[in-house]
């Protein structure tokens, strides 16, 4: 029997929107704070959009990831619950979870890479069953949120394939939209690039 693995992207993928934004919004929605560093971003976009494309560092990622700092982890995992009740559930592509059971039924391990926090990835692998979890992990001191995470894997990703996935398998399939898993998609034994219409 052959030893098969479908990968599996999260954000434009399996979901809708973005899920580490979309989480960090949901648990700041009323810190004033945040509120207005988030309006103030518009200002600093076209910078952070040069930083992430040359130099792979995403400022608003770690500036909003920042105001995590302080929650205790039991905090956040049960903010991502309510999270994946109430948000995620109403962003699914129906068309890629269709594919996933697909692949389940015939036997395929599952797999989620992606670069969203590792609280999220954890929570939505628990609910869809999901083998094996690959995301960005947040960083604790004595189980309180240091506002800060480990390598992002958004741009790590083909890496964390070749130190941990690459030759394991006799068949790999990668569904993502994302332009920048083009090397990963072209790395597997079969890659999908995903296309959604609004």
């Amino acid at each position: 029997m052959q030893n098969k693995l479908a990968i599996f992207d999260l954000d434009g993928t399996l979901y809708c929107g973005n899920s580490t934004f979309d989480f960090i919004n949901f648990v700041m929605k009323d810190d004033k704070k945040y509120l207005s560093f988030k309006k103030n971003y518009k200002i600093m976009r076209i910078y952070n959009k040069f930083a992430n494309y040359f130099f792979g560092y995403d400022w608003y990622k770690i500036k909003s990831v920042n105001f995590l700092k302080g929650f205790k982890k039991q905090e956040l995992i049960e903010k991502s619950e309510e999270f994946f009740e109430n948000i995620l559930k109403e962003n699914e592509i129906k068309d890629l979870f269709q594919l996933l059971e697909l692949y389940k039924k015939e036997g395929y391990e599952l797999c989620i890479l992606t670069a969203t926090l590792n609280v999220i990835a954890i929570e939505i692998g628990k609910n869809l069953k999901i083998d094996k979890i690959y995301s960005t992990n947040l960083i604790y001191d004595n189980n309180v949120c240091t506002g800060k995470y480990e390598v992002d894997l958004l741009n790590n990703k083909l890496e964390l394939f070749n130190n941990e996935i690459r030759g394991k398998y006799d068949k790999v399939l990668f569904f993502s939209d994302n332009k920048q898993d083009i090397q990963l998609l072209r790395a597997v034994t079969t890659g999908f690039r995903v296309y959604i219409n609004d």
